[in-house]
């Protein structure tokens, strides 16, 4: 039977060679694998043997191997180092029993012994042959080797308890195809590559684990009957409970599952004793072929399962129905604790994660059963052309949603609940009236309007941690439905079918998609494969005018005024619907278009793209009203808590806020703005407020201008801001004295030499006008202007190991000219959330001029309200010398956590912050300021120091100081101004606090996302 399997996949192989381009080829590797469980030590035992055929042209003098478990062994790893930078620390703090690695290894090709080199990584492993292999020829290569299985919240491999999830677990040769060899390190972003072949599989573990795995099983009708009868009891199964997840006793007697596979390129299996097992069939849409579906899953998300055996049959179905029969006996999903996105695929088998509702499980089941094509039936490369896998499969997924819920499949995922009751988040935040398509476009979209895109055809690891989902899932899903669209679906999926059937079980690369859809199609797509996909060329097509000819014809005047001559389509809107659609050839520049509605005359409006097909990076230019006023601008909407622009509508949002402070107590009033999620041109926020205390106006207001170039610079900023608030709050008549704070500014943020590299460079100009009022000697008030001129130069590196940043400043103002420089720098300890916060600033003024305000000298003790002279931050009570509100302060400048009225300079400052964890999981964190001064008359020594611990309530925006260590100077200065204060009242009449709200601006936290 073996031989007879080889001698059919290698004539398969031959007559699929001969009728491809004469450099294909495709090596072919024939594993047998036994292998046990020890669900004590999580561990695999186990040998391979198998036989690799070399049918490239060329003479083999080595193989490489990928050994990928080692790429959980330790923080050297490229898993370890990609893993950091996303941002996920899990790993780096891992124990080595967490952890997992492949030992154990000894190669032997055709029986003798060979030597092996270690590659790029330890997961990487090249074998040296003692002879080289001819064109034609075949090895067989034997190894045993031992797997320690690590924690299961790291990647694909792993294990949770007793709950094992066995992928790219043993080695496996790497790619030789046209370009050469294929070593490839284990990545989390950046899947995978592999030689078809066949597999032949037994595993050992005890008998009460349920199974589930590529490949069908072989003499194993009690095993199936035990699976039949487990289906049977979960379907009498009521209602699961979500809180018994505890593994049942191992069996101490052993069973020996044997599975065999062919014309598959990889070998997923996956073991658990609490799985529910429900079971299914589907009939092939072309061939009527009959193919069984599984689902095996556990309590914890038991009641979103119960219908996932027909979600399985329904992706299966519709899969083939739109690209070609599921080629395989079995399709499985399996529910697992994945930590590698919501779900992993792998030949005939999937792992899924978490499940909150239906439509969510129903989604990423048909998403993973879909990579059954794309990636398993058409083994493309993808770490280095992942859009031909995730893209196109995310194409089809999308399609999959929209034909199961045709008006409801994103409201239906967006559903939570909030104390028991349902909420619609999509209809809150503006998305339930998107559909899949418009999602994966508004994802994309995100990060293109700032041009922080990347092109859809990239190698993976080069992706950012978004632009990965949003362009290789999302923009590749939209482009595909764009080219549906102007292909027409019969011809889109008679492209798709002529592609899989070309090049099933076999390694396509972009050019062959392109060709055979450009042959079905008989289009030139060369501005689809050639411009949109490897490019990052933005589309934008815009109506300038419109005008009858006579009764019937119009002339359209459109204008190209983006970067890729792609077609369009037209549409003649009525009441909102679409009447009519002609489709376009591309262009560049402008062009005159005829245009004659099949209804007669043109009585409303003409709309580029109405379907929202084309990822038009500015769809408010697309529309052209026939007749009153404002022709090309959107209808007019007034819209509660916007969160997503919705192109289709001139928008205004709002949202109702309140505040409070000492001067003008409490406030209401609204936030008004025309933009949040994504990025506009021109973008404002006013927030009037009406002050009770006062009976007077408050809030503020800011509008700014974005350009992006990508060059240079990647983004100028041009804009201001302004604000009115209460300042102090004495006896009447001057319980109403205001400042008005109005900054105009202008930001550079300087291009990254890689869209990956966490380092972000900025540089900011602002002129900060305050108009400040004040009392004078006769009793009246005035408004004085004060101006300050504000250079910052800021090198920010957030990563998510040792983060730093450093900001150089320059500020002039009446009188005062001074630099300052502030560094800080997070040092990570071994153990998870604990570390080390180091700061440092210098500060020095330029010239001997005495300021005229002693609020300009640099103090030791940061920022009261008082001193505050910029008013960049918000307090509660700006002008109070006792009380709790006087112990509100900011860390600037000295930022030490005492305050005293020592330590201020009018020549320099020079600070050391340190901040630090306690051992355990006390909230309590312990810190010390040094602050160094000239000498001065009242001081005995040039440095200040306190030392004491505080509680971060909000980290960085509301945190508590106790101070318990002050030096002598602060203490005697203390104890003159506080003589009824004795022991440790001194210190609790010491604690301070922040309170940074100006850090949870919502605007401010979208727009400075490094994405």
């Amino acid at each position: 039977m073996k031989k007879v399997l080889f001698f059919s996949f290698s004539l398969f192989l031959f007559l699929f060679s001969s009728a491809q381009e004469k450099n294909y080829f495709q090596q072919e590797v024939h594993y047998k694998i036994n292998v046990s469980l020890d669900d004590k030590k999580n561990d695999l035992n186990a040998d391979e043997s198998l036989e690799y055929i070399n049918n490239s042209p060329d003479e083999l003098t080595f193989i490489w191997f990928h050994i990928w478990p080692n790429g959980y062994k330790n923080n050297n790893t490229p898993l370890a180092k990609q893993l950091i930078e996303e941002g996920n620390t899990k790993f780096y703090f891992a124990t080595k029993e967490e952890r997992g690695w492949i030992d154990g290894l000894d190669f032997k090709v055709n029986g003798q012994p060979v030597k092996t080199e270690t590659g790029q990584s330890i997961d990487i492993v090249k074998i040296i042959l003692n002879e080289p292999l001819k064109s034609g020829g075949k090895i067989f290569i034997t190894t045993p080797f031992h797997v320690h299985i690590p924690l299961g919240v790291f990647s694909r491999l792993g294990h949770i308890g007793q709950q094992y999830q066995i992928t790219q677990w043993y080695p496996k040769p790497s790619v030789y195809d046209k370009y050469g060899w294929h070593p490839i390190p284990y990545l989390n972003q950046g899947e995978f590559y592999s030689e078809f072949g066949s597999f032949d599989v037994s595993i050992t573990l005890p008998k009460n684990y349920v199974v589930g795995a590529t490949g069908t099983l072989v003499n194993g009708e009690e095993e199936t009957a035990w699976l039949m009868a487990k289906a049977e009891e979960t379907k009498a199964i009521l209602s699961y409970n979500p809180h018994d997840t505890s593994f049942p006793v191992s069996s101490s007697e052993t069973k020996t599952l044997r599975y065999t596979a062919s014309t598959v390129h990889d070998f997923g299996w996956f073991a658990d004793k609490r799985y529910h097992v429900l079971h299914d069939e589907v009939t092939l849409p072309h061939s009527q072929k009959k193919v069984d579906t599984w689902v095996m899953f556990t309590n914890l998300y038991g009641k979103y399962w119960e219908k996932a055996a027909k979600y399985v049959s329904d992706a299966v179905y519709y899969y083939s129905l739109w690209n070609g029969d599921y080629p395989y006996p079995h399709a499985t999903a399996v529910d697992g604790a994945l930590s590698a996105g919501g779900g992993m695929e792998y030949p005939m088998i999937t792992v899924i994660g978490a499940a909150n509702d239906d439509a969510t499980l129903d989604r990423v089941i048909a998403h993973e059963v879909g990579h059954n094509w794309f990636y398993g039936i058409l083994g493309s490369n993808e770490r280095d052309h992942a859009w031909m896998d995730e893209g196109i499969n995310s194409f089809n997924e999308n399609r999959y949603m929209q034909t199961k819920y045709p008006k409801d499949s994103v409201k239906m995922s967006m559903q939570t609940k909030v104390r028991g009751k349902n909420v619609d988040i999509g209809k809150l935040l503006g998305l339930a009236d998107l559909d899949e398509s418009a999602l994966f476009d508004l994802a994309y979209r995100f990060n293109a309007v700032q041009k922080k895109d990347q092109p859809v055809d990239l190698t993976s690891a080069e992706y950012t941690t978004v632009n990965y989902g949003t362009v290789v899932y999302g923009k590749t899903a939209v482009i595909l439905a764009y080219l549906q669209a102007y292909l027409g679906t019969e011809m889109y999926d008679k492209c798709a079918q002529a592609y899989f059937e070309k090049w099933k079980f076999h390694h396509p690369y972009p050019p062959d998609i392109k060709k055979a859809y450009e042959e079905v199609s008989g289009k030139d797509l060369n501005w689809f494969f050639d411009e949109i996909i490897p490019t990052t060329k933005q589309i934008d097509y815009k109506i300038s005018s419109a005008r009858k000819t006579d009764d019937k014809n119009l002339e359209i005047k459109v204008k190209n005024k983006g970067k890729i001559n792609s077609p369009l389509s037209i549409s003649e809107i009525k009441n909102g619907k679409i009447i009519f659609t002609q489709w376009h050839e591309g262009f560049a520049g402008k062009k005159i278009i005829s245009f004659t509605p099949p209804s007669g005359e043109m009585k409303e409006a003409l709309k580029i793209d109405a379907e929202n097909k084309i990822p038009d990076i500015n769809r408010q230019n697309n529309t052209y009203k026939m007749h009153g006023l404002c022709k090309k601008t959107e209808p007019l909407q007034l819209k509660m808590l916007g969160f997503v622009h919705n192109t289709d509508k001139t928008q205004l949002f709002w949202a109702p806020v309140a505040g409070w402070n000492n001067y003008n107590k409490f406030m209401a009033g609204a936030l008004i703005y025309n933009n949040f999620i994504p990025e506009k041109k021109f973008e404002w926020q006013l927030m009037p407020m009406y002050g009770f205390g006062n009976k007077d106006l408050a809030g503020g207001a800011s509008v700014h201008y974005n350009m992006h170039f990508n060059k240079i610079f990647q983004t100028v900023r041009i804009g201001g801001k302004g604000e009115q608030y209460c300042y102090l709050n004495d006896a009447d008549p001057y319980s109403n004295l205001k400042f008005r704070k109005i900054a105009p500014e202008i930001s550079f943020e300087i291009k990254k030499k890689h869209l990956r590299n966490t380092l972000k460079q900025t540089i900011n100009f602002s002129q900060v006008n305050i108009f400040r009022d004040e009392v004078y000697s006769d009793n009246t008030v005035h408004s004085l202007w004060y101006q300050f001129h504000d250079i910052t130069y800021l090198i920010d590196n957030s990563r998510k190991m040792n983060p730093y940043n450093i900001a150089f400043n320059y500020l002039q103002g009446e009188r005062i000219a001074k630099t300052s420089v502030t560094a800080n720098y997070k040092m990570n300890f071994k153990k998870k959330g604990k570390g080390l916060d180091v700061r440092f600033f210098a500060g020095d003024f330029l010239y001997d001029r005495n300021p005229i305000n002693g609020n300009y000298f640099f103090y030791a003790s940061g920022a009261t309200g008082a001193h505050d002279y910029l008013y960049d931050y918000v307090f509660l009570g700006r002008s109070e010398t006792d009380g709790l509100l006087s112990h509100q302060f900011a860390e600037t400048e000295g930022a030490m956590k005492v305050y005293t009225p020592l330590g201020r300079s009018k020549t320099w400052l020079a600070s050391l912050n340190l901040k630090c964890s306690l051992p355990g999981k006390l909230p309590l964190k312990l810190f010390s300021d040094f602050t160094m001064l000239p000498p001065d008359a009242a001081l005995n020594q040039t440095m200040l120091f306190d030392a004491g611990i505080y509680l971060p309530l909000m980290k960085g925006i509301v945190e508590i100081y106790l101070p318990l260590l002050v030096s002598k100077d602060i203490k005697d200065v203390f104890e003159l101004n506080n003589p009824d204060v004795k022991g440790f009242n001194e210190n609790l009449h010491m604690i301070r606090f922040t309170f940074n709200i100006q850090k949870m601006n919502p605007f401010e936290l979208v727009r400075n996302i490094d994405l």
